[in-house]
C-alpha cells in the first residue's frame, strides 16, 4: 500500500465534523414537519413526545449543572426596578454554551409541531425545566431571552389547549418579571391576553396579573431618562397595553372586574389585584414622561397606545370605558399636547410626525375646543421671532377645522379631506417651519418642561 493510499484510508476513517447548530435545528424542523404531514392526527402527540424526550433530558441535565439559586439576604437591599439584580449569572451564557442551543431546539419543537394538543403536552412536560432555568439564570439576559422565546412559541403553538396551564403560566410570568424586569415576559403576557382575555372565566385572574405587571413596569419608566435606558421595556409595556385595549379591554378598563388570583403569590401588587384599571393612570404617566423617546419601536408603541385609547370605537367594545379613559387622561392632556408639539417642532424625528398628528387629532376629537386651548397655550410658549403669530394661527385654524369635521362626522382615515389628513398636513407644515429656522436646534426646548431638559 502506498503512503498516499494509507493516508486516504485514514482520512476516510475519521469521524465527520459535528453539525453546526443551525443545521441541527433545520433537521429538527424538517422532522417535525414530516411527522405532522405523514402521521395520523391521533399518533402525533406520541411522536412529539418521542422527539421531545432526548432534547428535554439534555436540557434538564444542563439546567441542573447551573449554579443554585442564591438565597435571599434580607440585609442586602433589592436592586432598583430599572436595574435588575446581578446574581452572578451574567456569565452563564459563556460558561454554559450548550444551554442556549438546547433551549432553541426545544423552541423548534414548539414552533413546528402543528397540533395544539401535542404542543400543550410538550409544554406541560417542559414546565419544570423552564421554570428552573428562569430562576437560575435571572441575571443573564441572553439566556432569559432565549427561554422566553421558547415559552412564547410554546404558548402560541398550544393556543387554547394551554388553558389548564394558564394559572401556572401567569404565576411564572409575575414572579420572574418581578425578579428580572425582562420585557420578554410582558410579550408572553400579551399573547395570553390576546388568546384568553375575552373568556369570562379567565378575566379576573388575567386582569390582576396584567395590572400588576404593568404597574411594576411603569415603576421603571417614570422619566424620559429611565425610558431611554430601557427602550425594550418601554416598547413591550405599551405593546402589552395596546393588545389589551384592542382584544380584551376589560383587563385594563373595567373597574368592576375584581381580580382574585388563584394563589397569593400571584398578587405582586395588591392594589392592582383589586382594581385592574389602577394601571391606566401609571401607563399615562409613563407615556407622558417617555413620549419623546428616540427609540423608534418604543415611541411608536406609546403613540399607538394613546391613539387607540382615545378611539370612539372603544366605547362600543366596552361600555363605560370612554368615561374612565377621559377622566384619567384629562389631567395629563395639556402637558401631553405640549410635548407632542415639541416632538413636531424637532424633538422627534420626521418619521414620527404621522403618529404625532394622529394623537393630536384624537385629542381634538375627544375634547374639541378645550384641546384647541391646550394647543394655543403650548404655541404661546414659542416666541414670535421664532414662530410668527400668523404661523401659529395657521396651525390653530387647521385644528379648528378638524374639530368641526369631527363634530359633523365628516371624513375618515382614508379620506384626503378628513380631519386626520388635515392635521397631518398642518403638522407637516409646522414641522418644516420649525426645522428650517436658524434656531431650530433650540426651538423644541421652549416647549419642554424643566424636568425634560
Amino acid at each position: 500500500m502506498t503512503p498516499a493510499a494509507g493516508a486516504s484510508i485514514a482520512q476516510q476513517q475519521q469521524p465527520p465534523p459535528p453539525l453546526a447548530e443551525d443545521d441541527v435545528q433545520l433537521i429538527i424542523q424538517a422532522v417535525c414537519i414530516a411527522t405532522c404531514k405523514c402521521l395520523p392526527s391521533a399518533q402525533i402527540p406520541q411522536a412529539a413526545a418521542t422527539l421531545l424526550e432526548p432534547i428535554l433530558t439534555a436540557a434538564q441535565a444542563a439546567t441542573a449543572q447551573l449554579p443554585p439559586v442564591p438565597s435571599p439576604n434580607p440585609a442586602i437591599p433589592s436592586a432598583s426596578p430599572a436595574q435588575p439584580a446581578a446574581t452572578g449569572a451574567h456569565s452563564l451564557h459563556a460558561t454554559h454554551p450548550y444551554l442556549a442551543p438546547l433551549v432553541d431546539r426545544l423552541a423548534c419543537l414548539f414552533a413546528y409541531i402543528d397540533q395544539r394538543e401535542a404542543v400543550a403536552r410538550m409544554l406541560a412536560a417542559s414546565w419544570q425545566m423552564l421554570n428552573e432555568l428562569f430562576k437560575r439564570c435571572a441575571g443573564d439576559a441572553r439566556i432569559i431571552e432565549r427561554g422566553c422565546r421558547c415559552l412564547r412559541l410554546g404558548v402560541k403553538g398550544a393556543a387554547r389547549a394551554a388553558d389548564p396551564l394558564l394559572p401556572s403560566l401567569l404565576e411564572m410570568l409575575a414572579l420572574h418579571f418581578k425578579a428580572t424586569r425582562h420585557s420578554a415576559f410582558l410579550y408572553i403576557l400579551s399573547e395570553l391576553a390576546k388568546m384568553f382575555g375575552r373568556e369570562p372565566t379567565h378575566v379576573p385572574l388575567l386582569a390582576g396579573i396584567t395590572a400588576s405587571l404593568l404597574l411594576d413596569a411603569c415603576a421603571s419608566l417614570r422619566t424620559l431618562q429611565e425610558a431611554t435606558a430601557n427602550p425594550d421595556l418601554m416598547d413591550d409595556t405599551y405593546l402589552l397595553a395596546n393588545r389589551v385595549v384592542s382584544y380584551a379591554p376589560r383587563l385594563l378598563l373595567d373597574p368592576t372586574v375584581m381580580a382574585s388570583p388563584a394563589q397569593p403569590s400571584l398578587a405582586t401588587n395588591p392594589a392592582a389585584a383589586l382594581r385592574p384599571d389602577a394601571a391606566l393612570g401609571a401607563l399615562l404617566d409613563s407615556a407622558t414622561a417617555g413620549v419623546l423617546i428616540q427609540h423608534r419601536e418604543a415611541c411608536c408603541s406609546v403613540l399607538n397606545f394613546l391613539m387607540r385609547l382615545l378611539q370612539p370605537s372603544l366605547e362600543t367594545a366596552l361600555p363605560g370605558a370612554q368615561a374612565l379613559v377621559q377622566s384619567t387622561f384629562l389631567p395629563r392632556a395639556p402637558l401631553l399636547t405640549q410635548l407632542l408639539l415639541a416632538g413636531a417642532a424637532g424633538a422627534l424625528p420626521l418619521a414620527r410626525l404621522v403618529e404625532v398628528s394622529q394623537v393630536l387629532s384624537a385629542l381634538l376629537q375627544t375634547w374639541g375646543t378645550q384641546a384647541m386651548g391646550w394647543m394655543a397655550a403650548a404655541l404661546g410658549m414659542l416666541p414670535d421671532p421664532v414662530v410668527s403669530q400668523a404661523d401659529k394661527e395657521q396651525l390653530l385654524g387647521a385644528a379648528s377645522a378638524a374639530v368641526t369635521l369631527h363634530a359633523s362626522g365628516g371624513g375618515g382615515k382614508s379620506d384626503p379631506t378628513g380631519p386626520e389628513r388635515l392635521m397631518e398636513g398642518a403638522i407637516d407644515d409646522f414641522a418644516d417651519l420649525c426645522r428650517q429656522h436658524r434656531r431650530r436646534f433650540y426651538l423644541p426646548n421652549w416647549l419642554l418642561p424643566l424636568f425634560f431638559e
